[in-house]
């Protein structure tokens, strides 16, 4: 079986953008639940614009998936709240070795790689795209939340952007009881 890049729209046809559907969806039956694996290839020229919440590659996921081994590169996210380069509500999922240079832009929880890390793990991770948000916006993840949630080797060197004292910062706008559970590259 053959996997290679994926360009979801010609960057030098703006005009023409065709908006992406993000994976996994709020319905409980509708959320990322399996294996994704990109085996190290970068998806390109993701378009998502809309005042929607669960926007990313993924909208949400959900205990027992894995979404690993992807690149998402080139590309403008913009939702409402849980808005991240990779999966915008990350649900007890594992997110390994994956990176965003994308622009990911939202209201509440935004994050480069996830916008929302509840109970789940991102590792081997980095973001190299601006983010911005008007509450709990980070570089990874807008809010790492859970006893069990975890994030390991990680790095962000792209612009995180919001007002002051809405916990925005530049690896995790807010770490809700998880407090010893970062740990960064």
């Amino acid at each position: 079986e053959q996997v290679a890049e994926l360009e979801a729209n010609d960057a030098l046809s703006p005009e023409s953008f065709q908006q992406w559907i993000p994976i996994g969806t709020t319905s409980e039956n509708k959320m990322f639940k399996g294996t994704f694996d990109g085996a190290g290839h970068t998806i390109s020229g993701l378009y998502f614009n809309q005042d929607v919440s669960d926007a990313g590659l993924f909208g949400r996921s959900t205990s027992g998936g894995s979404i690993k081994n992807v690149g998402v590169v080139d590309s403008y996210i913009k939702g409402k709240d849980y808005v991240g380069g990779i999966v915008g509500y990350n649900g007890n999922c594992t997110v390994s070795n994956v990176f965003s240079t994308s622009t990911v832009q939202g209201n509440e929880y935004v994050g480069g790689i996830a916008g929302y890390n509840d109970a789940g793990t991102i590792e081997n991770a980095y973001n190299m795209g601006a983010v911005s948000g008007a509450f709990r916006v980070g570089g990874i993840a807008g809010e790492n939340h859970g006893t069990t949630a975890h994030i390991n080797n990680v790095y962000s060197s792209g612009t995180v952007s919001g007002p002051e004292g809405r916990y925005v910062r530049g690896l995790v706008g807010y770490n809700n009881e998880s407090k010893r559970n970062i740990n960064y590259a």
